[in-house]
């Protein structure tokens, strides 16, 4: 996987949670985000290799096939949500039983956070990836993309305005299905009309987005109904769409849309 920034060494606050109940040291983390680490895979000697979500092409897929059984999703074009991704991980390490027990608990927990926050039902919302360039354009997430269907699980609703996006926008990542995102002028950002927004921006930039006024126009933002998410944790753990990050964002992420959707159905 491409590094996070989110904890010095490369990993993610949700996987080392978990890890650390263990008890050992973590382990190897392979950055490949300047390609795939062949030689540093081979010299490890693994039995098996899970690439699922990965999107490897079907080059990387029988190069790696040369080291060790390579599990994918069944499309590799698409994102598998992550009940997906575990049940497929669980078959590939003969641990259904497990998959089923993980999948069962992280429902539950999903299900009691959300008994706090009775004002996310029905609530409409979208995320945008935003640059901090003046000009640049917006990134608009679409029906597929992994963040949509992880906030979709809290009962919040894609806003219409997703529709006039996919059919004026320009579609940028692809899968099975649907375009999973789409580019947008930030001159439009007024029609990304919804009840809250989700703003997707660069660690680096997380310190200028506001500053740069790219922003401005989009309707939550006037409103002060939006949350920002750092592509070091809360943006990554949209993208990454697996069980842990699910769970980590129904503590971090949750509390915070459920702020954001009560200011606005009270209109303030």
């Amino acid at each position: 996987m491409p590094l996070s920034e989110a904890q010095p060494n490369g990993s993610t606050p949700w996987f080392d949670s978990v890890w650390k109940k263990f008890g050992v040291d973590l382990p190897l983390l392979l950055d490949v985000s300047k390609g795939l680490p062949v030689d540093e895979l081979r010299g490890m000697g693994p039995d098996l290799i899970l690439a699922v979500n990965s999107q490897i092409t079907r080059a990387q897929y029988d190069e790696l096939s040369t080291i060790a059984p390579v599990v994918v999703s069944p499309d590799a074009s698409s994102i598998a949500d992550w009940r997906s991704s575990l049940a497929l991980i669980g078959k590939a390490l003969g641990r259904q039983d497990e998959s089923e027990r993980v999948r069962l608990e992280t429902e539950a927990r999903i299900t009691s956070d959300l008994n706090s926050y009775p004002d996310l039902a029905g609530t409409t919302f979208v995320v945008v990836k935003a640059r901090s360039a003046i000009g640049a354009d917006l990134e608009v997430m679409g029906a597929e993309s992994s963040a949509v269907r992880m906030i979709e699980e809290w009962g919040l609703r894609l806003s219409p305005s997703v529709s006039l996006v996919g059919q004026e926008g320009r579609a940028l990542g692809v899968s099975q299905m649907a375009s999973t995102s789409y580019s947008w002028p930030e001159s439009r950002g007024a029609d990304l009309f919804s009840d809250i927004a989700v703003i997707s921006v660069m660690h680096k930039e997380s310190g200028q987005i506001e500053a740069a006024g790219v922003l401005g126009t989009i309707p939550a933002h006037m409103r002060d109904t939006y949350l920002m998410a750092d592509s070091k944790d809360g943006a990554l753990a949209l993208d990454t769409g697996s069980c842990l990050s699910s769970q980590w964002l129904s503590r971090t992420m949750l509390p915070e849309l459920a702020k954001s959707a009560f200011k606005a159905k009270q209109g303030v």
